[in-house]
């Protein structure tokens, strides 16, 4: 019996041990996490830079070989260009053209912009548009600088 007791108290000894061993991996459970992400990142770059080198260098064997095919081919020019008096445009009628054209268009925009412009000019207008008396009249100014003297408060 007492074998018995020593077998099972060595057995929960070794027990123990083994569930203080699997405790330690459990709580470095985390740190081995943060490591693979580490290791698996390292890696993806790693094989990005690698992939990239490989399609340079299997561009450059493909421009070497191209290159290597056309070593022997030269080009020649079969009807070479020419400037065609005729087609040239004549540049004092294409001048005039715009000249007349900005001319045209300024004059338009002015026709255009007198004739939606509905504001009242003179007071004829004013009393036969809505028949009312004109108590006052604004005269011109003459520009935007100082009151002339004698004008405005003093």
């Amino acid at each position: 019996m007492l074998r018995n007791i020593q077998a099972i108290e060595a057995e929960i000894v070794g027990l123990r041990g083994q569930i203080e061993h699997y405790q330690k991996r459990v709580e470095e459970t985390p740190k081995r996490e943060q490591e693979l992400l580490s290791l698996k990142r390292d890696y993806e770059n790693i094989k990005g830079t690698y992939n990239s080198v490989l399609a340079r260098k299997l561009e450059a064997d493909i421009a070497l070989n191209m290159e290597k095919k056309q070593k022997g081919e030269q080009f020649r020019v079969l009807d070479p260009p020419g400037v065609e008096e005729a087609g040239l445009p004549n540049l004092k009628v294409l001048f005039l053209a715009c000249i007349m054209a900005g001319l045209g268009i300024g004059a338009g925009i002015v026709f255009l912009y007198e004739f939606f412009d509905s504001s009242v000019k003179k007071p004829d207008a004013f009393q036969a548009r809505l028949s009312l008396p004109v108590l006052a009249v604004i005269p011109p100014s003459s520009g935007w600088g100082p009151p002339a003297a004698g004008c405005g408060a003093g």
